[in-house]
């Protein structure tokens, strides 16, 4: 989902992730896992196998500019030999029990005076008035003994009141932190931001709007933060709100946007693009969804998306990104993130239209790709897929994404995220590298399997000056749908 927190930017992640690429090795070096091959996962068919490489993008099997061409029933590797462990148990500052029965939804990370730690946000589908939460993690399961969570517990601030119900989405922006509050109730959201935050667990929490309907991301860009609202089909929108004017000052910046669940910005190479979604049925794009680019230096607040392309005058700047000629069309894209050289990764087959938020309908889905650079194409290009258009098995309900660069171009892009039925363990969590530029795979990999309902990602780079230092390793989290008791955000390394 996506939103800035997904996002390695240069300034705020490339150069420690750069760093330590250069002492990788060859197989699943950007993981630090061993993997042995086992053939394709069922429902994938049969195909080519994931290759060897060095350290970098340019260095993988086929290189930057290799003939290799996709394959949408690409075989997948189970990687061996990992240790996962459940990052939640215990808690400090703002108290709250294990934290196991608040189901986490986001994950971020967080730049704070006290470490660079993970944030995890959780309460989602608990509707008991103040239930949510926002935990910032212990880095790593090797931290000194007696290090444990912390519970944001706000003691100033303009929120009234300054618990969190039914939260969904969260954006990490350094030592701040902002949430979507009350996401499955229509008209009575709100946007949170926490400042000032301290290792007790004491901040500063303030109220930035109101009123929202059903908010599920967040995104900034500049001064702007802009927030996608779910809403009921077509009176889903996305807000905007003026960090540097005094509250309330939210305003409709995208009017009916059918079932919007993510949004992601780009703000490499000069643009100013915000991305999002249209889940179902009703949207610009197609039937089952769509995904809409808005050129925010052109677009005309409150214009609205309806009939695009070609641009009526009231339209200017805005833009379906369509599939690949001869691609299936979009089925309930969910999720959405952006890296620092403008490459767009969707997730597709998680519908919110029928049963809602909390309980999502899956279908076949697929992962795609828009190319970035200076001027990025407008069609997206399948990484993988179902194994069959239609088909009852196969690749299903991708969602929570996070994108890693393997090399300083954007060539080369990991991305990690989760799929598989909502409310039953028949999940994978799934790690592929790819070309961005004919979306061939260098490797496909398992990385774990089982768990209830998971959803969002986090890989963590690792910290070279931490005591003791933090090994590469991915973060996520299950039980995020109706998962009650079994909410858990576990380390993968």
């Amino acid at each position: 989902m996506s939103s800035n927190f997904k996002k390695f930017t240069l300034a705020a992640g490339l150069v420690l992730t750069l760093g330590y690429l250069a002492g990788c090795g060859t197989r699943g070096e950007n993981t630090g896992f061993g993997e042995e091959e086992s053939g394709p996962a069922a429902g994938l068919g049969t195909g080519g196998s994931t290759a060897t490489g060095t350290a970098t993008g340019s260095g993988l099997t086929g290189g930057a500019t290799g003939t290799a061409t996709p394959d949408p029933a690409f075989p997948s590797t189970v990687a061996t030999g990992l240790t996962v462990s459940n990052m939640l148990p215990a808690v400090s500052g703002g108290g709250g029990g294990s934290g196991a029965s608040n189901p986490p939804t986001r994950l971020g990370m967080g730049v704070f005076s006290f470490g660079t730690l993970p944030v995890v946000l959780q309460g989602f589908g608990n509707s008991t008035l103040g239930s949510g939460r926002v935990t910032i993690l212990s880095r790593n399961p090797e931290s000194p003994s007696g290090t444990s969570n912390i519970v944001l517990a706000p003691n100033a601030g303009t929120a009234s009141p300054l618990t969190i119900t039914n939260p969904f989405g969260m954006l990490v922006d350094g030592s701040t932190i902002y949430v979507a509050d009350n996401a499955s109730g229509a008209g009575i959201g709100r946007l949170i931001r926490y400042t000032n935050i301290q290792a007790n667990g004491q901040c500063t929490a303030d109220q930035l709007a109101i009123n929202l309907n059903s908010p599920v991301d967040i995104a900034r860009e500049g001064n702007f933060l802009y927030v996608a609202e779910l809403g009921t089909g077509a009176v889903g929108r996305i807000s905007r709100i003026d960090l540097t004017a005094p509250f309330p000052n939210s305003t409709i910046f995208v009017p009916q946007v059918n079932f919007c669940t993510s949004l992601a910005v780009d703000t490499a190479n000069g643009h100013r693009f915000l991305y999002f979604t249209e889940n179902a049925a009703g949207s610009s794009g197609s039937a089952q969804g769509g995904v809409i680019r808005i050129d925010l230096a052109n677009y005309i607040a409150g214009s609205g998306i309806q009939n695009p392309a070609p641009p009526p005058p009231q339209n200017t700047g805005v833009q379906l990104i369509l599939p690949e000629t001869g691609a299936t069309a979009y089925n309930n894209p969910f999720d959405l993130a952006t890296d620092a050289f403008s490459n767009l990764v969707i997730t597709e087959g998680l519908n919110v239209s029928a049963t809602g938020l909390l309980n999502p309908t899956t279908n076949p889905g697929a992962l795609r790709v828009v190319a970035g650079g200076a001027t990025p194409a407008i069609t997206s290009k399948v990484v993988l897929q179902n194994s069959g258009s239609g088909g009852a098995t196969g690749l299903s309900a991708l969602r929570g994404i996070h994108l890693f660069n393997e090399d300083t171009t954007g060539a080369a892009v990991s991305v990690f995220f989760t799929e598989g039925n909502t409310n039953a363990t028949a999940t994978t969590l799934r790690q592929v590298t790819f070309r961005t530029s004919d979306a061939a795979i260098f490797r496909h990999l398992q990385l774990d399997n089982g768990k209830l309902s998971p959803l969002d990602t986090l890989f963590d780079a690792g910290d070279t000056t931490a005591t003791p230092v933090v090994r590469p390793n991915v973060k996520y989290c299950v039980g995020a749908f109706g998962g009650g008791s079994q909410g858990q955000v576990l380390d993968l390394r």
